[in-house]
């Protein structure tokens, strides 16, 4: 009888070790992405606009002269405004893709909550009053923003959720 229940234990055991040990000898390899409801809608909003002609949600580096016109979204989230690769400005006045976002650069913008919430309600209005600059063409801002606050809300959740984490994107 003692010998069939240490049996039972040691296969219980077993069966819950297995999935650890496998992913130990995979080195750790399985990542899984987790996201909440809100963070799970802001990635159906970056999906269905954001990506679908200006930006890149990639982990891998992307080269900027043969990717979309905006910087790749992948770790963006709490990074310096205007540091994120993009393709290159061809008249190269401004050493950057987008002036606007230089000059948020060089002011300092911190994509935040607060930040990125404010700046997807309207991005020139966003950036002309933190940069204290107005970029008279409106090709160089983003020309989408979102109205909803919900949808906003959603959108920053999903940019969090996936810094650091490409099996997200």
């Amino acid at each position: 009888m003692k010998l069939r229940s240490a049996t039972r234990w040691l296969l219980r055991l077993g069966l819950l070790l297995a999935p650890l040990l496998v992913v130990a000898v995979r080195g750790g390899q399985w990542r899984f992405c987790v996201l909440t409801d809100e963070a799970a809608r802001g990635r159906v909003l970056a999906r269905t606009t954001c990506t679908a002609a200006c930006h890149s949600i990639s982990p891998a580096e992307v080269d900027p002269k043969q990717s979309n016109p905006g910087p790749n979204l992948q770790n963006v989230y709490m990074s310096l405004a205007g540091t994120t690769p993009a393709p290159l400005d061809p008249t190269d006045v401004y050493h950057h893709p987008l002036p606007p976002l230089a000059a948020a650069r060089d002011a300092g913008i911190v994509w935040t909550d607060e930040n990125l919430l404010e700046y997807l309600r309207g991005p020139k209005a966003f950036l002309d009053r933190k940069t204290g600059h107005d970029f008279k063409d409106s090709l160089l801002y983003m020309p989408l923003s979102i109205r909803e606050e919900s949808e906003r809300r959603s959108a920053v959740a999903y940019l969090k959720a996936i810094k650091g984490h490409p099996e997200c994107d």
